[in-house]
């Protein structure tokens, strides 16, 4: 991405300053801030020894990424719809002695976290010798399309899915398909027990590439004039499905929220990758404004800190633009 200043994209300088300010003095845990304002990075801080090449570990930022190769799996036809039952796709975990509710599964409650499995157990997950079946093997908490339940397991079942559907790894068709033509290059994903790489978690990623991925979801899906995710997935993936605590609600594996500028009291309609411990991709599209936040490994969400991280968006970034 090209770069600009504050005041060229009509940003305060004083005010992102005075975040940076913040981040060294009450946020040790924070290893870049990027604000990217009309395409432009107009504002890049590192923080620890790390630079624009450092790969940082995004944590569950990689759901909405699977979300994305969803699309444009669905696009290709590799997949017919939302609507594809898992009962298709894995008929060998579905005998007769299995929950009838479970046939009513379907790609969209993964993508949505409403399919009613109970949680799986992420070590549990990786210990197992099949994935998969242990995923849709745990009972049904409440009838699919219910209700929200946060499952690392759904969208772990969704990168087998690609791979499965489209003959190509689930790394392989990003690369092909979105990582490629968006020059994502230096990045690396992990792997699970039985090859596939991991969906709900696993992807290593550049500030500058996270920030190029959340800025083709603010252009709806269009990068260098190529509609690389389909514009009618963008849209339907940042619109409303589902309704956890955290936050308004909850989309194709994005967060919809409502930020507010703490200084002038305007509040602004948002959609957010959001990662374990405070990795962040906050878009604005009213502001045109893509703010990207990435934190040291291991940095548990009930620090102080944390709650702070969300402060720069309220209290710095949107107050910025005036």
């Amino acid at each position: 991405m090209d770069t600009s200043t504050p005041e060229r994209e009509r940003l305060d300088p004083q005010i992102l300053a005075k975040a940076d300010d913040a981040i060294r003095k009450t946020m040790p845990t924070v290893l870049s801030f990027m604000v990217v304002r009309h395409d432009l990075i107009v504002y890049e801080k590192y923080y620890h020894g790390n630079n624009p090449d450092s790969l940082v570990v995004v944590y569950s930022v990689t759901k909405s990424v699977i979300s994305a190769l969803t699309g444009i799996a669905i696009r290709d036809r590799h997949l017919p719809s939302v609507d594809k039952k898992l009962t298709d796709i894995f008929p060998q975990y579905f005998t007769d002695n299995s929950d009838p509710r479970k046939r009513e599964i379907t790609v969209k409650h993964l993508l949505t976290m409403t399919a009613g499995l109970e949680v799986a157990d992420d070590e549990a997950w990786l210990k197992s010798a099949d994935g998969c079946k242990y995923v849709i093997d745990r009972p049904l908490a409440y009838n699919p399309g219910q209700k929200f339940g946060y499952n690392n397991g759904l969208t772990n079942l969704l990168s087998v899915i690609l791979t499965k559907t489209t003959g190509m790894t689930t790394k392989e068709f990003a690369d092909n398909h979105l990582f490629g033509p968006l020059g994502i290059s230096n990045y690396t994903w992990a792997r699970g027990p039985q090859g596939y790489y991991i969906g709900g978690w696993g992807l290593r990623l550049t500030p500058r590439d996270i920030a190029k991925f959340g800025y083709l979801y603010l252009r709806e899906g269009m990068h260098d004039g190529q509609q690389l995710v389909p514009r009618q997935w963008v849209q339907e993936s940042v619109a409303s499905h589902s309704y956890p605590e955290k936050t308004d609600s909850y989309g194709y594996a994005w967060w919809l929220d409502k930020l507010e500028d703490r200084i002038h009291g305007k509040k602004y309609q948002a959609f957010l990758a959001l990662g374990y411990g405070g990795q962040f991709i906050w878009v604005v599209p009213e502001l045109d404004i893509v703010t990207v936040i990435t934190v040291k490994e291991e940095s548990p969400e009930d620090r102080p800190e944390y709650s702070d991280v969300w402060h720069l968006i309220h209290n710095y970034v949107l107050p910025a633009v005036g």
